[in-house]
């Protein structure tokens, strides 16, 4: 979707099942997207070692679940708003 759509922001868990964990498709997300999307990873893991993984592989905030609601909504809300021009941003 995202290779032929707009998509500003992502929220992927680490853990997938599959043939590809969230920091692959993080970084995919990266390489073959239409633009540039900022991506929230969650994670069970809050090891500094996972964390740099997913801040190398494009990772723009990373969260520890489980997480507080207001500060999910904040990092949402963060992301979002730079993809806002900046004359959107400044009102």
């Amino acid at each position: 979707y995202a290779r032929t759509h707009p998509v500003a922001l992502a929220v992927i868990e680490t853990e997938l099942e599959g043939s590809i964990d969230g920091i692959g498709l993080c970084r995919q997300f990266r390489e073959h997207a239409l633009e540039p999307i900022s991506v929230l990873m969650l994670t069970s893991q809050g090891g500094t070692l996972e964390r740099l993984r997913a801040l190398v592989n494009g990772s723009h905030a990373y969260l520890v679940k489980p997480v507080d609601r207001h500060t999910f909504r904040t990092e949402v809300h963060r992301l979002l708003a730079s993809h806002e021009p900046e004359a959107e941003r400044t009102h």
